[in-house]
């Protein structure tokens, strides 16, 4: 806006300038050619000349005024035309939303998966529009799905269970791929993407796949998975809660990262659990947690309290390299194991005593 102004302006004053000048040119034709007595009409060639740049200039100066009001009232058209898009489109998302609901709750399965191929274009519609309250709608519509009381396919082909099971599959895969940076899923989140949140409490889920995403608030309480629950390199924003979840398969934890509480009160662990290579920069509490299989923490940083308390581990446990950046806080750690004077974690070594005393 300032550059415009002064670029009239500065176009005003040049054709000033130029008409001033075209003026003086005529006063010295008249004085040269019609023989006009300069000494007698000085005065009256001044002032006539200086009262028609003044006028000029007053011109020019109401016409940049008025092209400035003009390109004024333009750019609040624009803003008002602006405005009514946005509430048009929000007005239509909200429709389509409407209509994603009837199909969820369709009887027929594939009239339910149509109803998720929807939901996903809206969301890409929102990413590109920068819309993240519609994006996170999208994710808390699909999470919503997942919520529903499910029970798991047992008869053979053609279970309504096993139709069923699709559908939910596919809804897991909507919720990771919004989540995720359009890429492989191996590189880490993409920072163009929206942070949202994911409430799966006390859902079913089946062979889940959240590896490489970020991610607000996670609430996986009382949910219960099965087949194997991949988390590699996850970077959880907000709190992450899994208390009294239930760990079927195998529990992939590796190079993810939980920058606030990380919450594991309760859970059951009935094969492998791998935190390798974790980052608890909040507290991580595993309050009468259950490792039924090997349990895995190599080289993982615990930067606030690590608190293992009355936490069960039946099989191997492993901490090799694994360390405690405060080590005066508050801490319990599992049996068997202690810091030592840099924070590191080991084992608690037991003296065998002497063959002649244990006769």
């Amino acid at each position: 806006m300032v550059t415009r102004l002064f670029g009239g302006a500065a176009n005003a004053l040049s054709v000033a300038a130029s008409a001033g000048l075209l003026v003086a040119a005529g006063l010295l034709v008249w004085v040269l050619v019609l023989g006009v007595n300069l000494a007698q009409d000085a005065a009256e060639m001044v002032t006539a000349g200086s009262s028609f740049i003044a006028a000029l200039a007053a011109w020019l100066s109401m016409r940049v005024a008025k092209r400035s009001a003009d390109r004024a009232e333009d750019r609040t058209g624009d803003r008002a035309e602006g405005q009514v898009e946005v509430s048009g489109r929000r007005h239509w998302a909200g429709v389509r939303f409407s209509e994603a609901i009837a199909q969820l709750g369709h009887e027929k399965a594939e009239v339910r998966l149509g109803g998720l191929y929807a939901l996903e274009a809206l969301a890409k519609e929102a990413l590109a529009n920068k819309d993240s309250h519609h994006y996170q709608a999208v994710i808390n519509m699909a999470c919503g799905y997942l919520r529903i009381p499910y029970t798991p396919p047992t008869g053979p082909v053609g279970d309504p269970a096993l139709v069923e099971l699709e559908v939910r599959l596919t809804t897991q895969r909507l919720i990771s791929s919004l989540l995720r940076s359009p890429d492989d899923g191996r590189e880490p989140h993409d920072e163009t993407r929206f942070i949202c949140s994911i409430d799966l409490r006390g859902a079913w889920l089946k062979d889940f796949d959240l590896r490489y995403v970020a991610v607000g608030a996670a609430d996986f309480r009382d949910a219960r998975f099965d087949g194997e629950a991949a988390f590699h390199g996850v970077r959880f924003i907000g709190d992450a809660r899994f208390d009294r979840t239930q760990f079927a398969g195998g529990a992939l934890f590796n190079s993810a990262r939980f920058i606030r509480r990380a919450g594991f009160d309760h859970v059951q662990f009935a094969r492998e659990a791998t935190f390798d290579a974790e980052q608890f920069d909040g507290k991580a509490l595993f309050h009468d947690a259950l490792f039924s299989r090997a349990a895995s923490f190599n080289d993982a940083q615990f930067r606030s309290s690590a608190v293992f308390l009355g936490a069960r581990f039946r099989a191997g446990t492993s901490f090799h390299w694994a360390r405690v950046h405060n080590p005066n806080g508050q801490h319990v750690l599992p049996d068997g194991w202690r810091l030592d004077g840099e924070g590191s974690l080991e084992r608690v070594r037991t003296r065998r005593p002497p063959d002649n005393l244990s006769r």
